[in-house]
């Protein structure tokens, strides 16, 4: 039987090229190592070890299970965590991911709310763009999603959450005096983006395709900060959620113009899996997350 004292005694051995120096850290015979890590190599039935004059060295089917037993240990220690938290009164563990969108602008403050009334539930939240978010829930990855609607989440159970205003982001001096600016008129203007697979980037190319036209697409990025520190810089446009947009946009001297088109206002949901099934413990984020949805609105009771 594979053991996990085996297996750290084989990784101590393997960082430390020798046999007597794991045994002195894990205060053990060095008769013992040794052993143990002979019954590895029969349960394998492979060499793991190289003996050399100076020590040890891994064999190449060693280096195979070096990285598989670190990630065990790694999985192990985790598990040792979490299971911790329940000496403590904590009763459940929610895996939420979450678009970029959402974690910018309002899951941040409704999470807080939800640790407030259910200090016994520990979040998991993950960022992640919308396809990989539904893939996760499809094969039980996570239990609840927030993402941008859209026909990728037809096979599942949805909860409106709250709706965001895409917005132009330009310099300063940009266009002054305009209020709404179709994108159609935009388009000759280079474009600051974050990476193709964000909703936004994905929506403005279609919107621009479908205009008969193609976006200049200047400088990737891998977020709304970021973002704006380019358009500042002057590399060109963007277009961002305004509410994310609003954070820099007094420090980094910005203009926001309203975008007069109808994709422009998104619709987020809440998504879980009919498939995979969800915890108790999900359910109530879910509600909790709709609820803030609906206070946010105006709609609750």
């Amino acid at each position: 039987m594979i053991d996990l004292v085996s297996l750290r005694l084989f990784v101590r051995a393997a960082e430390l090229g020798s046999f007597s120096k794991a045994a002195e850290q894990s205060n053990l015979a060095l008769a013992a190592v040794s052993r143990r890590i002979a019954l590895l190599e029969g349960h394998f039935g492979v060499d793991l070890f190289s003996r050399t004059g100076r020590g040890v060295e891994v064999t190449p089917a060693g280096r195979v299970l070096l990285d598989r037993a670190r990630e065990i240990l790694l999985q192990a220690r985790l598990a040792d965590a979490d299971l911790s938290d329940f000496t403590k009164g904590l009763r459940g563990t929610v895996r939420l991911m979450a678009s970029t969108s959402a974690v910018s602008q309002f899951l941040p403050s409704d999470l807080a709310a939800f640790s407030r009334l259910c200090p016994e539930l520990r979040i998991d939240l993950r960022e992640a763009y919308t396809d990989e978010i539904v893939g996760a829930l499809r094969d039980g990855r996570t239990e609840v999603g927030v993402v941008i609607s859209g026909p990728n989440v037809v096979d599942l159970d949805t909860v409106p959450y709250r709706t965001d205003r895409l917005t132009v982001v330009a310099p300063r001096d940009f266009m002054p005096g305009v209020q709404k600016v179709r994108l159609i008129d935009l388009i000759a203007n280079d474009f600051v983006v974050m990476d193709d697979r964000t909703a936004i980037s994905r929506l403005l190319k279609t919107a621009a395709s479908e205009a008969g036209s193609a976006m200049r697409l200047r400088v990737k990025v891998g977020s709304f900060d970021v973002v704006c520190r380019m358009v500042q810089a002057g590399f060109g446009l963007s277009v961002q959620p305004r509410m994310a947009a609003e954070h820099f946009q007094a420090t980094m001297g910005l203009r926001l113009i309203d975008l007069d088109e109808p994709w422009a206002e998104r619709q987020m949901l809440i998504c879980t899996s009919p498939q995979t099934g969800v915890s108790l413990a999900a359910r109530r984020l879910v509600f909790h997350l709709g609820e803030c949805a609906r206070i946010g609105a105006g709609l609750a009771n």
